[in-house]
Order: C-alpha cells, then sequence, then structure tokens
C-alpha cells in the first residue's frame, strides 16, 4: 500500500487535426476516423476552460450541433450520453457515432443543414503533459486539506483523466483512500457524478463528503 497520495497536473497542447465538418454527416464520416486523443479533447476540454462556469453543453460536438446547426434535439441525444457508464475512448466514440446514426434514419430524406460560414467544426486533439506538483499528502487530513489548494488541474487529472488513463470505473481518489482505511468515503465519491458538476463546484462536493 502506498500511504503517500502524489498530486500530478498536466499541460496542454492543442493542434488541429485538419478535419472540418459542415454537416452533420461530415461529422459522423470524421468521427469514424479521427484519432482517440481528438474524441476525448472534444468531450472533455470544456471541463477545464469552463472550471468556474456551469455549462449547457460540456460536450463540443452537442455544443456545435446545437449552436452552427440549431439541431437541439440531437445535441441534446448526444449531450445525455452517461459518459460515467464508458472506460475507454473507443466505446464513447462508438456512443456519439450511434446517437447520430440513428437520429439521421430518423429523419432521412430531410435536406441536412449547414453550418454558417466561419462556423464550421475544426477536430483538435491534445497532447498532454503529466508532471508532479510537489504537492503530498500522507493522511486522510491531509489529503482533504491539499483539495482546497490543488490546481482545477490537478483536480480534471485525478478525477477524469484518470478514468479513461487506466480504463476503470474509479478515480485516482477512491483508489487511495480505499487502500488507506476510507472505504466509505470513496464510495461516496465514487456515486458522484462528475460530469453533472463544474471543477470548482466537485472540488466542494468531494471536499463536503470528508465530515
Amino acid at each position: 500500500m502506498n500511504n503517500v497520495f502524489r498530486f500530478f497536473t498536466e499541460r496542454r497542447l492543442v493542434e488541429a487535426t485538419g478535419l472540418r465538418a459542415v454537416t452533420v454527416r461530415d461529422m459522423l464520416a470524421h468521427l469514424k476516423k479521427v484519432g482517440g486523443a481528438s474524441i476525448f479533447y472534444h468531450t472533455h476540454a470544456s471541463y477545464i476552460e469552463h472550471h468556474f462556469v456551469r455549462q449547457r453543453f460540456y460536450n463540443d460536438f452537442a455544443s456545435w450541433i446545437s449552436g452552427a446547426l440549431q439541431e437541439h434535439k440531437l445535441a441534446e441525444k448526444i449531450a445525455g450520453i452517461d459518459m460515467l457508464d464508458y472506460t475507454t475512448i473507443t466505446d464513447l466514440r462508438n456512443a456519439i457515432i450511434k446517437t447520430i446514426t440513428q437520429d439521421l434514419n430518423e429523419r432521412k430524406g430531410e435536406r441536412a443543414r449547414k453550418a454558417p460560414p466561419g462556423e464550421e467544426f475544426h477536430f483538435c486533439k491534445a497532447k498532454n503533459f503529466v508532471f508532479p506538483t510537489g504537492i503530498e499528502a500522507r493522511t486522510i487530513d491531509e489529503f482533504f486539506e491539499c483539495l482546497r489548494h490543488i490546481s482545477p488541474l490537478s483536480l480534471y487529472f485525478h478525477v477524469f483523466e484518470s478514468r479513461l488513463r487506466l480504463q476503470r470505473t474509479t478515480s485516482d481518489f477512491a483508489v487511495w483512500l480505499t487502500d488507506m482505511g476510507a472505504r466509505d468515503i470513496a464510495e461516496k465519491i465514487n456515486r458522484l457524478d462528475p460530469y453533472a458538476f463544474n471543477l470548482e463546484e466537485l472540488r466542494e462536493r468531494i471536499i463536503s463528503l470528508y465530515k
């Protein structure tokens, strides 16, 4: 058992893939071939970029379909995909593809809406660089005190990145707390839906579990 929890953080270098979509069918075609890093970026980047704000859509695909194409029902369907159900990018990609495909089949024959000039969807990806923050906790008390001071990026890394990075249904926090004998707190963290909060709300919600 590792009694020390070392907090890590990350920096991201965002790159354009060169793929762009003007219609939903364009998006669907690119979703089938774009790299997994792009899928992850467009389903998670907004949590970092808007960590103080509650967004209507954190999912870039849903946001573009709603805003640029005015396809609100499809956007709601994509936003409604429960990402906690998926521990691999492949499964998440397939869920998005299935949702769009079913919607297009239901509206077969309708003329495809096009994004206005300048509002095309550009597929991006991010290369992540992970490094230690120097913040460590050796007790559960220290751990929850550290949570008050770590950056949103560090919180994001240990909660969101850890699930798809290690293809598991739990976070780094819950794993360590379980090892430290605080299984009840770990289970409460696991029951939280991190996608339902912005990062600052999520931080406070996790801290509130330790009473």
